[in-house]
């Protein structure tokens, strides 16, 4: 018995066999073609013509399967985040559709389309200029860049199983598809919004750090400070760059100077903020000729361990202590008798930052 045809296109087709071949035939044109498993060539057939009556069935058929949703102005009285979805758009007078997604936006994607036609609510899969489509890229790429998801996250089979079963019409982007265009968009969206907020404010605090990665790989982030025009405390950060060269102050005043050019901050710095490295110390105050103003925080820290390193005691009391939190943390019989010996609630044992 062949299967029922729920799809309302099939109005405007008749579904035949010539030669042993099973084709698609228009009730408007007749046209014929092969029939390739899905309705997606019968909807572009209608789309893509200029007649007047494919135009009028097209229409129809979208009526039916999407109707119309009611748009409300947004009333989210949250203050704005970079890119946040319902405030960072081009367009400052953006709506929201009931179901959450931002109208006005931006993405583009190569992934193969998904259909399903059974879906309750249509047929066809969005377009890739559908405005719908456009707001799951963004939420998608914010989704990933927030919460520091992997971009493999889109080729998890269990993720995109997820996503198409809240909505089969939805296209999943592959990762390159992120990598090159969704996450790319995202970033010059963001800075393009903070170069025009900096424009607007006269002074600003950086600090900045240099660490080394896992991988031997030597970095330096650049964050800049300020009292928006609601004077509200705002940091956001610059630059995340690899450092190549050797960690001189030269070559960390070049950097410094690069990044400020780069966001027109050069005569705007009230300050910079440290840790008391000498070559960091010496790439703000001597070569860049900025107010440098020592970090608090590794300021005590050296205090500290300076008052721990002449305590001859108490640093004898400390070391037991760390080899004794040490021993637990390699042991899990150790740990398991701790717990049961214990009252009240369980803790893990923390080791001391050194």
């Amino acid at each position: 018995m062949p299967k029922r045809k729920t799809s309302a296109v099939w109005d405007y087709f008749e579904d035949i066999k010539v030669d042993d071949r099973r084709v698609w035939r228009c009730v408007l044109c007749k046209e014929t073609r092969d029939f390739k498993g899905n309705t997606s060539n019968l909807w572009s057939h209608l789309a893509n013509s200029k007649d007047d009556q494919h135009i009028e069935a097209h229409h129809s058929i979208k009526d039916k399967c999407q109707p119309p949703r009611k748009i409300t102005k947004k009333t989210d009285n949250r203050p704005a985040r970079l890119l946040d979805i319902d405030t960072d758009v081009e367009n400052e007078n953006s709506e929201i559709a009931e179901d959450g997604v931002m109208l006005p936006a931006f993405a583009s994607t190569s992934a193969a389309s998904i259909s399903c036609e059974t879906y309750e609510l249509g047929h066809m899969p969005y377009s890739i200029s559908s405005l719908k489509l456009k707001g799951f890229f963004l939420a998608l790429g914010l989704y990933i860049s927030r919460a520091m998801q992997p971009l493999s996250l889109v080729e998890e089979k269990n993720f995109r199983e997820f996503v198409l079963h809240i909505d089969p019409r939805l296209t999943i982007p592959c990762r390159n598809t992120m990598t090159h265009t969704i996450l790319p968009n995202l970033y010059r969206e963001a800075k393009a919004k903070l170069v025009k907020e900096l424009e607007g404010i006269k002074q600003v605090a950086l600090t900045t750090d240099c660490w080394t990665s896992i991988n031997n790989e030597g970095y330096m982030t650049v964050t800049v400070h300020y009292l928006s025009d609601k004077l509200k405390m705002v940091s956001r950060v610059l630059n995340t760059i690899m450092i190549e060269e050797s960690h001189t102050a030269v070559n960390l005043a070049k950097e410094l100077r690069k990044i400020v050019t780069e966001w027109n901050l050069m005569n705007k710095i009230s300050a910079v903020v440290t840790d008391n490295a000498a070559n960091i110390v010496k790439a703000v105050s001597d070569i860049n000729n900025w107010r440098h103003v020592p970090c608090f925080a590794h300021t005590l820290s050296l205090a500290v361990k300076d008052a721990v390193l002449k305590n001859k005691d108490f640093k004898t009391i400390l070391t037991n202590c760390r080899d004794i939190v040490t021993y637990f943390h390699q042991s899990n019989l150790a740990t398991i008798k701790l717990h049961a010996l214990s009252t009240g609630e369980k803790s893990k044992l923390q080791q001391d930052v050194s």
